[in-house]
């Protein structure tokens, strides 16, 4: 018996979401934690029925086709309010992880709780649409809920996310139950909850690092954040002796002549320091090309700060005017990374092309990340990484790059046509 409830429930709501899903997303979202009912075509055949039996009664005064004709309409009546009553009875709560990287999937919890009404809760039909607009996952298969006595959690994994900003969906609780005549359906959103998904981050060797002009510790020490220092081969000049120095820099020359213990004094080199400039006004041929950007750029931030470089990202346009809803967090690889999972291609103006200019008046080689054969910049101090074309956009013509195009062209530019590419960067 139960086997075939469950069968009948499950084949009933792959009905019920074909039907339902025939409207707009604009009138899907509205009907977000109302309730509306759905009826059956048996449920007008036994109306029918009644009016017929009601007639013929009325006409031959039969006790009994009075008593069969009372008994439909009870049937209907029930039909009617009881599954509402089981529907208004329980409340559906999501849970999720508010942080997530591209590629992974989001499990998603729904808690459903009863009320205090004193009446039994059986025969749920569970169904849950995630991010209706992006349609990045259509949960067709809908869960039957046998029995519900307090709480219960059902938990429904998503397709794998993209980058973005990704509001919860919508849980739709319907209920037929005890006669399946007509059905009564509420939908649950948590309105204000949203996913964020980071852009996955490929880990690089850092070669184009010895392309950057380096930075030297001056007087003055290092200009940003800390650093691994280290001596090179150049020699400064020569100063006393100071204990801990090695014996093997002892100039002995300098010592014999002075009398003195003198040693030599190195330049010390560090890490070249650089930052980052996602170029979101340029000439973006596809949506593929601006994905492949941002993860270079997610990929050559988390290389700076896992070195100590702490590089600082910039874009054109400026932030304040590409990302909204920031959280309220230091600066950091943290916010640059709430940051790419907001950005988006601008269409810039007719004829004007973007300056990229050195935005801040430090001696950092600035990485410059725009699309191939664009404008070119002139700057001697910027790296230009270039994104290839990898995926053609409905009707343009051409031919597909392939995974391993890659040329460089002059002595600070690389173009990058796919995530193997970054790899080698």
């Amino acid at each position: 018996m139960l086997k075939s409830s469950s069968k009948f429930y499950r084949k009933s709501g792959r009905q019920s979401e074909t039907k339902s899903g025939s409207g707009s997303a604009e009138e899907q979202a509205g009907t977000a934690g109302k309730l509306w009912p759905r009826f059956e075509l048996r449920f007008f055949a036994v109306l029918a029925l009644s009016l017929v039996f009601y007639f013929i009664a009325g006409n031959i005064g039969s006790g009994w086709i009075y008593l069969l004709c009372a008994s439909m309409l009870a049937a209907l009546l029930l039909a009617v309010t009881a599954p509402l009553c089981q529907v208004l009875a329980v409340t559906v709560h999501q849970y999720a992880p508010c942080q997530f990287v591209a590629g992974q999937q989001a499990s998603i919890v729904l808690k459903l709780k009863r009320t205090k009404l004193p009446l039994p809760v059986k025969w749920l039909r569970l169904s849950y649409q995630f991010d209706r607009e992006q349609q990045t996952l259509s949960s067709k298969c809908a869960k039957v809920v046998e029995s519900l006595e307090h709480e219960l959690d059902v938990s429904w994994t998503t397709e794998p996310l993209k980058r973005g900003l990704h509001p919860l969906g919508t849980a739709t609780l319907s209920c037929c139950f005890p006669i399946g005549l007509l059905w009564w359906q509420r939908s649950f959103r948590s309105p204000g909850k949203t996913i964020t998904v980071y852009p996955k981050p490929t880990r690089i060797d850092g070669y184009f690092l010895y392309r950057l002009q380096p930075s030297t510790a001056a007087a003055g020490g290092p200009s940003r954040g800390r650093q691994s220092a280290r001596q090179s081969n150049y020699t400064r000049g020569i100063r006393e002796y100071v204990r801990g120095d090695s014996p093997r820099i002892v100039h002995w020359a300098s010592s014999a002549r002075t009398g003195r213990l003198l040693v030599r004094e190195f330049e010390t080199e560090g890490m070249p320091q650089f930052d980052v400039l996602l170029d979101l006004s340029a000439h973006w041929k596809t949506p593929a090309q601006f994905e492949l950007a941002v993860t270079t750029a997610c990929s050559l931030l988390s290389l700076g700060h896992r070195l100590g470089i702490g590089p600082k990202l910039f874009t054109n346009p400026a932030l304040d005017t590409v990302a909204d809803n920031l959280p309220a967090i230091p600066d950091g690889i943290e916010l640059q990374m709430e940051i790419l999972a907001r950005v988006n291609p601008v269409k810039s103006v007719a004829g004007q092309i973007p300056e990229l200019h050195r935005q801040d008046k430090t001696e950092h080689a600035l990485v410059v990340i725009r699309p191939e054969d664009d404008e070119q910049t002139g700057n001697p101090n910027c790296y230009l990484i270039e994104i290839g074309q990898t995926v053609l956009a409905p009707g343009d013509k051409g031919t597909v790059a392939p995974a391993s195009h890659r040329r460089e062209k002059g002595p600070l530019r690389t173009v990058v046509s796919s995530e193997e590419d970054i790899a080698f960067l």
